[in-house]
């Protein structure tokens, strides 16, 4: 009792602090932003999907845990994505609903762990097409710097839902791209993009810390409210990258 008794007297202590409150009043705010930024572009740049893509992939990973907790309805389940040559399932690959007619992206989901892909929709006509990256195994002193090997993509594919039934459409991704692990273009981004991903980790925990230090310190709700985002971003690239990295032979 007595330590956490010291505890928060050290709290009161520092909230009457002149140059202590100074600091947070005029830079602390700045670098708590400029960390959550830096952090939140090096997210964007470790998850190597097309950039249309980034925006759902947060939300749909949130879905399949809900899922998992029994939490909410699950979509139905309308096919597979599978490699051509191997036909062994691809998981987390972009999967795009379009119009018809218009051409125009309607959904984009992603296939879960069995590969598993489906929309909640309206009876109607559509289009559906996928695209999926690879990777390699990251090395052991550079876990988050997973290098694209590769691009999968499947062709755009016309399905026709029914108001009582569910289309049947298995997805064939075929290689389109592939990188030069010698090419010294390629080897010059690694250095770069692993230098960038731990400064950004590094920002990103300082903006964190930074936080928590003004929402204790102040007791304001911006303070708290970019608490919580920090450990939202933290929590979505721990997840995404151990999502990826469980299917990076896929």
């Amino acid at each position: 009792m007595q330590v956490i008794q010291g505890l928060f007297d050290h709290i009161d202590t520092l909230r009457t602090d002149p140059i202590l409150l100074s600091f947070v009043a005029d830079n602390l705010l700045k670098l708590v932003f400029i960390g959550l930024a830096f952090g939140f572009a090096v997210l964007l740049i470790e998850i190597r999907l097309p950039l249309k893509y980034y925006w759902e992939l947060p939300s749909f990973l949130l879905r399949e845990m809900l899922y998992g907790f029994n939490i909410g309805k699950t979509p139905p389940v309308w096919g597979l994505c599978i490699d051509s040559k191997t036909h062994g399932i691809i998981p987390l690959a972009a999967v795009e609903l379009l119009n018809k007619d218009s051409k125009e992206t309607i959904l984009t989901t992603f296939s879960n762990r069995l590969g598993q892909y489906g929309f909640s929709v309206e009876a109607g006509e559509f289009i559906v097409r996928a695209i999926k990256n690879h990777y390699s195994a990251p090395a052991f002193y550079n876990p988050e710097n997973i290098q694209l090997n590769s691009t999968d993509e499947s062709f755009a594919l016309e399905v026709t839902v029914l108001k009582d039934s569910v289309p049947d459409t298995e997805l064939l991704l075929q290689q389109v791209s592939y990188a030069d692990a010698k090419n010294l273009v390629q080897k010059v981004w690694f250095v770069f993009s692993t230098f960038g991903i731990n400064l950004g980790n590094g920002l990103l925990a300082i903006s964190i810390l930074g936080s928590l230090y003004g929402w204790i310190i102040l007791r304001t709700p911006l303070y708290g409210i970019l608490l919580a985002v920090g450990i939202v971003f933290m929590f979505i690239k721990v997840y995404i990258l151990e999502t990826v990295g469980s299917s990076a032979h896929s």
